[in-house]
């Protein structure tokens, strides 16, 4: 979650934690609905 509020990428994200793209995906989500108030 941190790396996506700091504005890295999805597919950064994946292969930094070890993860899916896709669940990648659904955290930089949750981080924009998070920073944009939704």
């Amino acid at each position: 979650m941190q790396m996506a509020v700091q504005g890295h990428d999805a597919t950064t994200i994946a292969h930094h934690c070890g993860i899916a793209r896709a669940e990648a995906d659904l955290v930089v989500a949750l981080a924009r609905s998070r920073n944009e108030g939704i």
